[in-house]
């Protein structure tokens, strides 16, 4: 594989023939990449409520807001929906690591196979341990549960099923411990040698003491950064802004000036809502002239250019990544608001039928994105992320 390194020897150009993903490598894929988006959006959530249960307990000492009443709904459905898509994410990276080895055994000897490992990453020794660690979260969280339920004399049918599903993580753990063990002493056997290892995707890394790559490095993205790019961050901070003052008078019911910051808070979200999906078209319309002004050729293309064709498919997963973290923390938010205010059934499945919708468009867009990125990393080239923390078994 030839490799024209860029300044910072981290671009890899004229890399030649990328292996293509199979079906099972992009379906686990974008299953890990939503899953795991989705449980930082439904964190986000988590973490913004107690926020702003304080700010009303030291803003308004004399009416504090009920933290219960107010803001357990949402903690509720942020608390759920940590937990799904951390299940959903353990379980995916197993299989996505079994759906690696099957392309990369399929493979061997091809030379195509290297810039494949390189992008995403070798096969790890135990493929089996997110699912182990998965399962034994599962299983103690339901065996503690049917201990309380049972203590307390309380649901005894729904206890007993939590206990009996409980017990029967215990086999499945030692199953997969089984598996993976055999896996160990196997894997060595049906893949090659560079489709097998520990040390994760190829990247740049940079030393505590490389300060001034460091800076090279951030001085860089801060030159390739568009406009389009800055816009993006005071929108998302508005939109933050705006839904806390939504919330607004839930800290101080009684404080009529609340219903106006709620009035301006509706409006700003909206706008913000609005504007979000416009800047990611613009940001994805300006990508797509980029490429092809990059194809053509001519003195009209800059290294700006050339740099933005090069980081084309990460751009495309980040778009996905915050895309997937927003729409995470809004659908949580509504259904967590939505399910205690009300008795009626249709709302709460029209919201969670939109969201889950939304996740499903998400999860088939980022299949879209990952099995056209290999063409694209094989015309424009490719940069190899940096990393900064002193991890021995990176290698570039």
């Amino acid at each position: 594989m030839r490799a024209n390194q860029g300044p910072l020897g981290d671009e890899r150009r004229d890399r030649g023939f990328e292996l293509p993903p199979t079906r099972g490598v992009l379906i686990t894929g974008s299953l890990v990449r939503v899953s795991g988006a989705a449980a930082a959006g439904c964190g986000a959530l988590f973490g913004l409520l107690p926020v702003l249960a304080l700010i009303g307990r030291f803003g308004f000492p004399d009416d504090p807001p009920a933290f219960v009443p107010v803001f357990g709904g949402p903690l509720i459905a942020a608390s759920l929906g940590i937990a799904v898509f951390l299940i959903v994410l353990g379980y995916s990276l197993t299989f996505q690591q079994l759906a690696l080895a099957d392309m990369y055994a399929a493979a061997e000897g091809s030379p195509s196979l290297g810039n494949a490992v390189e992008v995403r990453g070798p096969v790890s020794r135990t493929p089996f341990f997110p699912a182990v660690v998965t399962s034994v979260v599962i299983g103690s969280l339901l065996l503690a549960t049917a201990g309380v339920l049972l203590a307390a004399s309380a649901w005894p049918a729904i206890a007993m099923t939590l206990l009996v599903l409980g017990v029967l993580c215990v086999p499945l753990v030692l199953a997969l411990i089984a598996a993976d063990r055999r896996w160990r002493r196997t894997a060595g056997k049906r893949l090659p040698v560079q489709a097998l290892g520990e040390q994760g995707h190829a990247r740049l890394l940079l030393g505590d003491a490389d300060t001034k790559l460091r800076q090279q490095v951030k001085a860089r993205d801060r030159a390739e950064a568009t406009g389009l790019d800055r816009a993006s961050i005071p929108v998302l901070a508005t939109l933050v802004i705006a839904v806390l003052a939504v919330m607004s008078p839930s800290l101080s019911p009684t404080a009529p000036i609340w219903k106006q910051v709620q009035l301006g808070g509706v409006g700003l979200g909206l706008l913000c809502l609005l504007l979000a999906p416009c800047i990611a078209v613009l940001r994805v319309r300006r990508l797509r002239r980029t490429l092809v002004r990059v194809r053509r050729g001519g003195t009209d293309v800059t290294p700006i250019d050339r740099a933005h064709a090069i980081t084309a498919t990460a751009t495309q997963a980040s778009e996905v990544y915050a895309a997937t973290t927003v729409w995470a923390l809004l659908g949580t938010g509504a259904l967590g608001t939505l399910i205690p205010r009300t008795t009626d059934i249709a709302p709460v499945v029209i919201v969670a039928g939109i969201w889950t919708f939304g996740l499903t468009a998400l999860v088939a867009l980022s299949m879209c994105s990952d099995a056209a990125a290999p063409k694209l990393r094989e015309e424009f080239g490719y940069r190899l992320p940096t990393q900064t923390s002193g991890n021995d078994n990176t290698w570039h």
